[in-house]
């Protein structure tokens, strides 16, 4: 019993403290899939994330076949708790999406979402920067 109290403690010590900053990229996934708004020039990716997350970074890079969405998430040091966040990162793309792929930065394809995602609460939101290529 002892070491699984001990374990659990370093889950919940390394959660968000093991990305440091340079972040973590968040990969395509169940989890992690992209909603694309009737305008098909607005995309939403969604992700869960956690309660010691600073910041953001989204990189965009179009090209006739794909867009690449690359979601780069900075999260603080010390003890945070492992809780799941909905947040969405938009991004407006400059042509309409059409039937080019959404992939992230590894050309990955993106899962598309079954149902607009829902934001999180203003409490826990961070500040996103948008980077085009």
């Amino acid at each position: 019993m002892g070491r699984s109290w001990v374990l659990l403690g370093l889950l919940f010590t390394v959660g968000c403290s093991a990305f440091g900053w340079g972040g973590r990229e968040l990969r395509p996934g169940p989890d992690v899939a992209a909603w694309v708004e009737p305008d098909q020039r607005t995309v939403l990716i969604s992700a869960l994330g956690g309660a010691c997350e600073e910041s953001a970074k989204v990189k965009v890079r179009e090209t006739p076949d794909t867009v690449e969405i690359t979601v780069i998430v900075r999260s603080s040091d010390g003890t945070c708790i492992l809780i799941g966040i909905p947040r969405a990162y938009k991004v407006v793309l400059r042509e309409v999406l059409g039937s080019r792929k959404i992939v992230d930065g590894d050309a990955v394809e993106y899962p598309r979402a079954g149902e607009r995602p829902v934001e999180g609460s203003a409490e826990y939101e961070i500040p996103v920067t948008v980077e085009y290529d």
